[in-house]
C-alpha cells in the first residue's frame, strides 16, 4: 500500500514549516549583522558605546519576534516562556558525556563550566595573549555582564525560543534543532570565537542549547549557559577594544 493523502500532506506540511524556518533563521541572521555593522558606524571602537547601540537594537528586535510569536502561536509560546522543569531527566549523548540518569541540574552546571572554559581557551589562543589580563578590567565588568545578558537573551529569542514555539509539532524536534544549531552556527562566522572553527563551535553550541530548551520545556538553561560563555566573549571583546583604542590615541606628555 503507497503513502495516503494525509502522508503526503504531512510531509508537504513539514517541508514548508522547514522552508519557513530556514526563512525565519536567515532573515534573523542578517538582521543582526546589519544592526552589528549600523551600530559600529555610530559607536566606533569603544566597547561600550557598540554595546549600546547594538544590544538596544537587537533587544526591540527580540521583543517584536517574542510579541510577533505569541501572536503566530499563543500555545506555543506559553509552552516555552518560562524557566521550565530545571531539574528534568536529560535524554543520553554519549559523545557528550550525558548518561542516561542524569538530569539538568547535573549537565547544565557541568556543560556551562566547560563551554565557557573550552572558548576561553580558544579566545587565547586565538589572539595569542591573556584577552582577561587588563588594567581597566574591574570597570569593564558591568559592561561585559549587561551585553553578556542582553546579548544571550536576544539569540535564545531569535534562535531557539522562536523557532520551537513557531514550528514544535509542525517540525520534527531534532529537525528544529539542526536546522537552528546550522544557521546560529553560520551567522557566527565573523563572531568570536571566528571562522570555520567559529562555525562549528556555535554550532554544536547551539545544538547543546536547542537540546536544553526542549527537554526542560524553558528557558533556564539555555539562558546561563549562553551568557555564562558571552561573558568570557565580551570579556575578551572588550579588553580587545581598549587595547586597540589606547594604540591609537597618543600618551599624553
Amino acid at each position: 500500500m503507497g503513502p495516503t493523502n494525509g502522508t503526503f500532506d504531512a510531509i508537504g506540511g513539514e517541508w514548508a514549516s522547514l522552508l519557513a524556518a530556514c526563512v525565519y533563521l536567515g532573515a534573523a541572521s542578517l538582521t543582526l549583522y546589519r544592526a552589528a555593522r549600523t551600530a559600529r558606524a555610530g559607536g566606533g571602537a569603544d566597547f561600550s558605546c557598540f554595546q549600546l547601540r547594538y544590544q538596544g537594537h537587537t533587544l526591540v528586535l527580540a521583543g517584536i519576534v517574542s510579541f510577533s510569536t505569541w501572536l503566530a502561536n499563543p500555545i506555543g509560546w506559553a509552552r516555552f516562556a518560562s524557566f521550565g522543569q530545571i531539574g528534568a531527566a536529560a535524554s543520553e549523548v554519549r559523545w557528550l558525556g550525558i548518561a542516561p540518569s542524569e538530569s539538568w541540574l547535573e549537565v547544565g552546571a557541568s556543560l556551562g563550566c566547560v563551554i565557557t572554559a573550552v572558548t576561553c581557551a580558544f579566545l587565547v589562543i586565538q589572539a595569542r595573549r591573556n584577552p582577561f589580563k587588563h588594567p581597566r578590567i574591574n570597570k569593564l565588568l558591568p559592561v561585559v555582564v549587561a551585553a553578556a545578558a542582553a546579548n544571550a537573551l536576544v539569540e535564545e529569542v531569535l534562535f531557539r525560543f522562536a523557532p520551537f514555539a513557531l514550528f514544535n509539532g509542525r517540525m520534527a524536534p531534532e529537525l528544529i534543532m539542526a536546522v537552528s544549531a546550522a544557521i546560529f552556527g553560520v551567522a557566527h562566522f565573523g563572531g568570536a570565537p571566528g571562522g570555520p572553527v567559529g562555525v562549528a563551535m556555535a554550532g554544536a553550541l547551539g545544538w547543546i542549547l536547542a537540546k536544553s530548551l526542549l527537554e526542560t520545556q524553558g528557558m533556564f538553561w539555555p539562558l546561563a549557559i549562553h551568557f555564562a560563555q558571552d561573558v568570557a566573549i565580551m570579556l575578551f571583546l572588550a579588553t580587545s577594544a581598549t587595547l586597540q583604542l589606547s594604540r591609537r590615541i597618543p600618551a599624553e606628555p
